[in-house]
């Protein structure tokens, strides 16, 4: 999720003309994701009474997978930034239905060590997203960044979709 950040105002360097006005697009695009994300986050509990949170995760990483590969086509920055206000809506759905199955699967006496590591993991991942884009723009280009963020989305949909159905199979024998 972190590892467009820092290869953003590069991309946007792209699509418009003159550096004056870069650092403020930048930001403003930046913020978008944040301020969707965080009105995702807020209306999780009226969306949930009408979907589950494995429908809402399922359908969010979908949605980021293609979002992202959006992002990679937008032609100008008023595209990008309603991509990434989808994206960031959908990041702001995904946490919180995370957490909530997380909420779920664990019994409660372990649920502060599953938190421990789950939030572990959210802040290895805001290490490692840009560490591994930067290796990406500078191995493979920018473009490879939007890619690999897709894949691995969709690699979440893909595995979200296994597990609902393995579960499901098991319900029915």
């Amino acid at each position: 999720m972190q590892s467009i950040g820092p290869i953003l105002p590069i991309y946007i360097q792209g699509m418009v003309h003159g550096t004056d006005t870069l650092a403020s697009i930048s930001g403003t695009i930046i913020a978008i994701g944040g301020i969707t994300s965080a009105l995702a986050s807020a209306s999780m509990g009226f969306v949930c009474k009408y979907f589950s949170h494995k429908r809402i995760l399922a359908t969010a990483a979908l949605l980021c997978a293609v979002s992202f590969i959006g992002q990679l086509a937008a032609t100008d920055v008023f595209m990008l930034g309603a991509l990434r206000a989808l994206n960031g809506f959908c990041i702001g759905m995904m946490i919180p239905s995370a957490n909530t199955i997380v909420t779920y699967l664990i019994p409660e006496a372990k649920r502060g060590a599953a938190y421990g590591v789950t939030n572990g993991a959210t802040l290895m991942g805001n290490v490692l997203g840009p560490l591994s884009a930067g290796f990406l723009s500078i191995s493979f280009g920018i473009t490879s960044i939007f890619y690999v963020t897709s894949l691995l989305f969709l690699g979440v949909f893909g595995l979200l979709i296994y597990e609902h159905r393995k579960a499901e199979s098991y319900a029915a024998a």
